[in-house]
């Protein structure tokens, strides 16, 4: 999955703050998100397509749109999420 952007200035982050996780979570979120995996890895799903997403990679989540993050290999996965 590819997004391109234009910004004529930088996106207003709204929060950011990173969590470690080893468990399922699906939802929708009023803004766009970008996720930074600092340690591990982890499953994300969105428009029926998974995607592994491991550490020192990043993962978009457009506004309004359902994503599914799980576990891998059932260990914990360290994130930065930026909501902007």
């Amino acid at each position: 999955m590819v997004y391109s952007f234009k910004f004529e200035k930088l996106p207003e982050i709204a929060s950011a703050y990173s969590n470690i996780r080893k468990t399922v979570w699906e939802t929708l979120d009023a803004q766009n998100m970008l996720i930074f995996i600092l340690e591990g890895s982890c499953s994300m799903e969105i428009d029926s397509k998974t995607y592994i997403v491991k550490e020192g990679e990043s993962f978009f989540v457009p506004k309004n749109k359902i994503y599914r993050r799980s576990p891998v290999n059932d260990q914990y996965c360290n994130m930065l999420y930026i909501h902007f």
